[in-house]
């Protein structure tokens, strides 16, 4: 019994082809709490009919509690943080977590997350960070994709710029808070993005950590049906709209549609997208290497460079691979980024200078040994 596989299929609604014992049981359940799908997972047992174990009965129980008591923390944190946003006339977009939660299945506490990811337009972050710093929170770090991260007792929240590193990913951020539209959350007012822009930002967040949480196809499966017709089209086809053209984006959302099919046990709507058939092919390529890393334990995403290299495989064209690679060398030459700062912060390096020098070391181990030697200590 492959635990990985047995739960895929159970979000699938597929049953065990033979039955599971005790400890098999207690292996899922400790995985559908890793994967954060411990609702679906018990949702599709009750469907099936399948009989759990009374101690695997007591450790989702046990799960569910911590879950919930987590997710209420972390709901009145984000509804304190928009409240005071709002005050000084700041935008605040929720990315993730229960914001998303209440708005994909009107339940908040479906799942808990790790972190909470709060979009800001770049002149307006350090008004938030002046928020948060009122709010007791605490500032841990700076960086690029990463513009800070703050932390007060269990809770972090993480603020971002943009979708990802701009060095790595030109995203144009302009034209997507030009698109956002007002919505609230527990009575505070806040933005979300367009469904243009959400299905992006779900589908790269998903590809940078290789898929690693079945949760993250599940609700891009269930974007993917509350935002199919209302994607902008032509002639039948998806288009990108504004500030959308210098990613690969058609690869990247094929890629994200067909992981969120691989999930979920319902058909996801399909939006026909104008890429080539080699982009096509890249896309299920990489899905099945994605799901073949799952199946070993392993990460596709060692570090967010690697990510990046695999990414660059959906973009159709030759010169905007080379274009990306050359981002990638900038980057890896001259510009400091969350991976650094993780680095420094695990070594205690606090001068510009040490972080460089961490940084060559680090990209000359990772030369020779092919591993993250000084990313682990």
């Amino acid at each position: 019994m492959h635990a990985f596989l047995t739960l895929a299929g159970l979000l699938r609604g597929e049953p065990p082809a033979l039955p599971l014992t005790e400890p098999q049981w207690l292996t899922i359940v400790h995985a559908a709490n890793d994967h954060r799908v411990l609702r679906v997972f018990t949702e599709s047992t009750k469907t099936l009919d399948l009989r759990i174990p009374l101690s695997a009965a007591s450790l989702i129980q046990a799960y569910k509690r911590e879950s919930v008591g987590f997710s209420l923390l972390q709901i009145a944190e984000v509804a304190k943080i928009l409240s005071s946003a709002v005050a000084v006339g700041l935008r605040v977009i929720p990315l993730k977590g229960p914001v998303l939660l209440q708005r994909f299945y009107g339940d908040p506490v479906r799942r808990h997350s790790s972190d909470l990811d709060l979009l800001v337009p770049e002149p307006e972050c350090a008004g938030l960070g002046a928020v948060l710093a009122a709010l007791g929170y605490r500032e841990q770090f700076s960086g690029e994709s990463v513009k800070s991260q703050w932390v007060r007792g269990p809770v972090m929240i993480e603020v971002h710029t943009h979708f990802d590193e701009p060095v790595l990913l030109p995203f144009s951020m302009g034209p997507v808070w030009e698109r956002a539209r007002c919505g609230s959350f527990q009575g505070q007012s806040c933005w979300h993005l367009h469904p243009s822009d959400e299905l992006l930002f779900l589908s790269l967040h998903a590809a940078r950590h290789g898929f690693q949480q079945l949760s993250w196809p599940l609700e891009l499966a269930r974007a993917y049906e509350l935002f199919a017709t209302e994607l902008p089209l032509t002639d039948g086809r998806w288009q990108p709209l504004s500030g959308q053209e210098a990613t690969p984006l058609p690869g990247i959302l094929l890629l994200g549609h067909a992981m969120a099919q691989r999930v979920s046990a319902r058909a996801v709507p399909s939006v026909p997208v104008n890429t080539p058939a080699r982009v096509r092919r890249r896309a299920v390529q990489l899905v099945d290497e994605f799901w073949d890393a799952a199946l070993h334990g392993e990460a596709l995403h060692a570090n967010r460079l690697r990510a990046y290299r695999y990414l660059l495989r959906l973009e159709p064209s030759a010169a905007g691979r080379a274009r990306g690679l050359a981002r990638q060398l900038w980057m890896c030459s001259t510009r400091h980024t969350s991976i650094d700062l993780e680095i420094a912060e695990r070594w205690r390096v606090r001068s510009r200078l040490g972080r460089w020098m961490l940084r060559q070391a680090y990209l000359l181990g990772k030369l020779v040994g092919g591993r993250d030697t000084f990313a682990r200590r």
